[in-house]
């Protein structure tokens, strides 16, 4: 049978400190690892008409929560704060938080991605590297 090579959406929720949680996806799509570097990058543009991008480092560490996040139990002072759907806002809900929260989400998605490599590493019994072309015998 062949292999889905399309991920369904799974989500996984992950405890943080205050009985608070975060919900994760799994695995994220081709297009979700570009769009991390993407929200990174601002457009600027100049007197020619043309537009140029650049890297803008006050957003650097932040893309891969706002791909990967899609849920939190987090709270303001007037009660429950859903996380925005939209990428841009969600990345003003980031920057937004406090320090100890970020580094607490930060290192979560961390984890997660090191724990989803090393289930997909050990599932595949290889290092995800594999030479079968003719040209890599001796």
């Amino acid at each position: 049978m062949a292999r889905n090579r399309f991920p369904a959406p799974q989500v996984e929720r992950l405890p943080l400190s205050d009985a608070d949680w975060i919900e994760l996806k799994r695995d994220l799509t081709v297009g979700e690892e570009k769009d991390i570097s993407l929200l990174a990058m601002r457009e600027l543009s100049q007197g020619d008409g043309a537009v140029k991008f650049t890297m803008d480092y006050q957003l650097v560490p932040f893309p891969k929560a706002v791909i990967y996040l899609v849920g939190w139990s987090f709270h303001n002072a007037k009660g429950p704060v859903k996380l925005e759907d939209d990428q841009r806002k969600r990345l003003s809900q980031l920057r937004a938080l406090d320090r100890d929260t970020w580094d607490e989400i930060d290192a979560a998605i961390q984890r997660h991605e090191e724990n989803v490599a090393a289930q997909k590493k050990s599932s595949t019994g290889t290092s995800g590297i594999e030479t079968s072309s003719p040209s890599a015998a001796p």
